[in-house]
């Protein structure tokens, strides 16, 4: 049987999961490409809430960034659809 770890490596692009434990959203994995498009560590990121990995630029008042996503991760499980947004900062 394929490990999971292996198979979630090799898949192509960048991926994270994450719970569904609103409003924290703790990631439980990401994979290697994720991580390096990051900058993060896989080890040292699982377990911790999304939004304390990657918070809002502190130095920029007009930042949106945390709570767009917010917006997005809370709205798919409401409407049970994907839901599609721009690049965030």
């Amino acid at each position: 049987m394929p490990d999971f770890r292996t198979l979630f490596d090799a898949v192509p692009g960048l991926y994270r999961v994450l719970r569904p434990d609103d409003p924290k959203f703790t990631i439980v994995v990401a994979n290697k490409a994720y991580a390096q498009a990051t900058l993060t560590n896989p080890a040292e990121i699982a377990g911790r809430s999304l939004f304390e990995v990657f918070p809002d630029n502190p130095d920029d008042p007009h930042t949106s960034g945390v709570r767009n996503l917010h917006a997005s991760l809370r709205q798919v499980p409401a409407t049970k659809a994907s839901h599609a947004m721009a690049a965030q900062r």
